[in-house]
This record gives C-alpha cells, structure tokens and sequence, in this order.
C-alpha cells in the first residue's frame, strides 16, 4: 500500500461494510489505529446463524498494516460441506464477542507499544 498513513486508513474506511466510520487515533510517530463498529452477518446457507465480528486495522509509518478480527464463532461451529469440503457454520457460537470493544482498541495500542 502506498501513500500516507491517514490516506491509507481514509481509503479503507468502509471496507468492513460499515455505515459509520470508524473511530480512529492517530499516534505522534504517524501510526494509525482505526477501529470499526461491531458487524452482524448472517449465514449465506442457512440465514439462521448470526455472526458478530468486530474489527481493528493498524497502519504503520512503513506501510505494514495489521487487521486484528474478533468473531463469536469458532472452530468447534464449523463442519465441511458434504460436497465441496468448504467451511460452513453449523453452530450458534457464543452469544457476544471474546473481546470488549475497548480490550481490542487495548490489545492494538500494546502491538504498536
């Protein structure tokens, strides 16, 4: 990715399908950490299973980013598909995320110290 930092995380903003921006904090040395509201999905088969994640990306001043995803769902929810042997969601997954908005927005400021 080239270009500034703030550039960056403006162009990427509503990536997450998100209708709001996301909430951001820029870092004296340039870093960038942008953090997006939670996202309900549903189950592209089934339409039954409801998925939460959440997600923050961080923009470093070389142009490394890191996408840190919380999700409510895990491996123990997911079975292969009879035919193709993809992923696909059989279980509910817990009821809220494993993380607090504000314990991701801390676990991104410990990556960039």
């Amino acid at each position: 990715m080239t270009g500034s930092k703030p550039k960056n995380s403006r162009r990427t903003a509503f990536t997450e399908s998100n209708c709001q921006p996301p909430k951001r904090l820029v870092r004296p040395d340039g870093t960038v950490l942008q953090i997006y509201d939670l996202r309900p999905t549903y189950d592209k088969v089934t339409r039954s299973l409801q998925s939460v994640t959440q997600t923050m990306s961080i923009y470093f001043p070389d142009h490394t980013v890191y996408r840190l995803t919380v999700q409510n769902w895990g491996q123990k929810d997911l079975a292969a598909h009879k035919d193709s042997g993809a992923p696909i969601r059989v279980g509910a997954g817990r009821p809220t995320l494993p993380l607090s908005e504000y314990q991701l927005s801390q676990l991104g400021e410990k990556l960039v110290g």
